[in-house]
């Protein structure tokens, strides 16, 4: 029979604080996503994987928002990277809705309009 995530933490707390981190819980999973029946990494392009990674993480935002009532933080790396200015707006749609949001980019271009009158925009340039 398969250990309760609290048993697996019990019987790891040594070796996690000395290694300094958890080695065992959901943070471990491999997720694997599929289209058309084939792993999406072989069968789709960077892109399209990161499409679905994004639409898997709005659909936990909602999951948050709906079943649980939290407000989630939202961070996302390199929003623009490989999607196209439709993508990015639906995914500004999505969780401009009562969330706090972390995100960068390497270039606003990409951005709806009007997201620096909604947002703080901080430069590192």
């Amino acid at each position: 029979p398969s250990q309760s995530l609290r048993d697996q933490l019990t019987a790891k707390l040594a070796r996690d604080q000395q290694l300094r981190r958890t080695t065992c819980g959901p943070h471990t999973a491999d997720l694997q996503f599929a289209v058309d029946g084939l792993p999406a990494r072989q069968s789709a392009s960077q892109g399209e994987v990161r499409m679905i990674l994004i639409a898997f993480k709005m659909a936990c935002l909602q999951f948050y928002r709906q079943v649980l009532g939290e407000r989630p933080v939202v961070l996302l790396d390199d929003i623009s990277s490989e999607l196209g200015k439709q993508y990015v707006a639906r995914i500004f749609d999505t969780i401009a809705e009562d969330v706090q949001f972390i995100g960068s980019t390497v270039s606003l271009r990409h951005f709806p309009e009007g997201m620096d009158s909604i947002c703080q925009v901080i430069s590192l340039a």
